[in-house]
């Protein structure tokens, strides 16, 4: 157990409790220490949860890609528009709407579109 460097007496640990710190404090002397740690940014070694649940899906969902629609409508040559009702319309599409995003695997977008009749 560590002792106190004033009077070797023991040592408490008090817990941060809202704008306080935590502290050490020796409990015969009142000899006190804070944390020169406290709530100083650190760097981040994880990714925010965002990226972590995108990596999640695209695990779960191997050989999808995620990408912006208008990406996805641009490379087929579409409009925007054009690009949702037809994914809307074919159930057959190797597409995933999202809110804002898509999974679509690139090839076989590619191969379904050339495939289509209306595209001929």
């Amino acid at each position: 157990m560590v002792r106190c460097p004033q009077c070797s007496g023991y040592l408490t640990y008090e817990r941060e409790f809202l704008e306080n710190p935590p502290r050490v404090t020796c409990i015969s002397c009142g000899w006190m220490l804070y944390d020169p740690n406290f709530r100083k940014e650190d760097s981040r070694y994880f990714p925010p949860d965002r990226v972590d649940k995108r990596v999640e899906w695209t695990q779960q969902h191997s050989g999808y890609d995620l990408y912006d629609p208008r990406s996805a409508a641009c490379q087929l040559g579409i409009s925007m528009s054009f690009f949702r009702y037809s994914v809307r319309q074919d159930p057959s599409a190797p597409v995933v709407m999202g809110r804002g995003m898509i999974a679509c695997n690139t090839p076989a977008l590619q191969e379904w579109w050339d495939g289509k009749s209306h595209h001929r």
